[in-house]
């Protein structure tokens, strides 16, 4: 009997371990949203939220994706990816301290904020793209403690990015 509970509690041990899968160790699998896809790890839970074409979590690393049609902003069917960029960081340049970047032929910004609710500073990377109709920001966010360890996987993901 005494090797039975131990064997059972060796397999809820390992079934435990398991499903704690930390985010950088996982697989990546393609999410699909009509026009916006990226690929991000499978242990990232889906989550609707108001205004987000995508968003993402796992503990506390975050990924979404907002859509910003051409008709919201004026003239910007005419605009490229710098100009929007560019025009992201004007309107938020309280909360940017860096000026827009391009690593690996992406357009980003990285900043960090403080979270009251959850009582601690995260770090973000915004990066944009253009589509048929729209441009398109995905943000990247993890503790900003965290985010050395995390900035070139939120790249790779970045990425993955497909917009139409």
């Amino acid at each position: 009997m005494k090797k039975i509970i131990s064997i059972l509690l060796c397999l809820f041990a390992l079934l435990s371990l398991a499903s704690c899968k930390n985010v950088l160790d996982a697989e990546t699998e393609k999410r699909e949203y009509g026009e916006f896809s990226i690929e991000v790890p499978d242990v990232f839970e889906e989550v609707e939220v108001e205004g987000y074409t995508a968003y993402f979590k796992k503990d506390n690393v975050y990924v979404w994706a907002i859509k910003d049609d051409f008709i919201n902003l004026d003239g910007s069917s005419e605009w490229d990816v710098s100009n929007y960029a560019d025009r992201i960081y004007e309107v938020n340049d309280l909360k940017f301290p860096t000026p827009v970047t391009v690593t690996d032929g992406l357009y980003n910004i990285e900043y960090t904020v403080f979270n009251e609710m959850k009582n601690m500073s995260f770090t973000y990377l915004t990066v944009m793209y253009k589509g048929s109709d729209a441009f398109w920001m995905v943000q990247f966010a993890c503790e900003e403690s965290e985010y050395k360890e995390y900035k070139p996987h939120f790249f790779e993901w970045a990425k993955t990015v497909k917009v139409t």
